[in-house]
């Protein structure tokens, strides 16, 4: 759309140049004969602001806001089996702040459920389980402003 613009705007001024040969007319004016001045086509010269083309990408600056995005997920950098019934989990928190992180565990093939939910200046936490034998693995989301992150890397211990 800027393209075609641009070469009718191009064509008028070099339209408008060919037909101005009269040597007798002033500096800077066009042509007393030629009966051509720039804006006479009815052609408005595109600036660049008005319509958009569907095909063109919209310039970021003037995109809705995308509404709030999830936070960054944790690194979950080890779980251990400190004494029977008793794991020691610590990570390493996003770049962005959380006010609170959950701590999700599983026992064996089960599913994942809330183990517990701990401050968001937290970087480990104790997770008691119980004294059932197993492998019991864990992920950790970080929570902002009503939103979870996408859980952690998964780490596992048996018991």
């Amino acid at each position: 759309m800027r393209l075609a613009s641009f070469l009718k705007l191009s064509w008028i001024l070099v339209a408008t140049a060919c037909a101005g040969e009269d040597q007798t007319a002033d500096a800077g004016q066009p042509p007393s004969d030629s009966g051509v001045t720039p804006m006479d086509s009815g052609v408005t010269p595109d600036t660049g602001v008005g319509e958009l083309d569907a095909n063109e990408p919209v310039d970021s600056a003037v995109q809705p806001d995308a509404g709030p995005v999830n936070p960054e997920a944790p690194v979950l950098l080890t779980a251990r089996l400190v004494v029977h019934g008793t794991m020691s989990l610590a990570w390493r928190a996003p770049d962005s702040t959380c006010d609170t992180f959950t701590i999700h565990r599983k026992q064996d093939a089960g599913p994942f459920e809330v183990a517990q939910t701990v401050t968001g200046q937290a970087t480990s936490a104790q997770d008691m389980p119980g004294h059932t034998n197993g492998t019991y693995c864990y992920t950790i989301t970080c929570n902002l402003g009503g939103l979870s992150s996408p859980p952690s890397n998964e780490r596992c211990v048996d018991q």
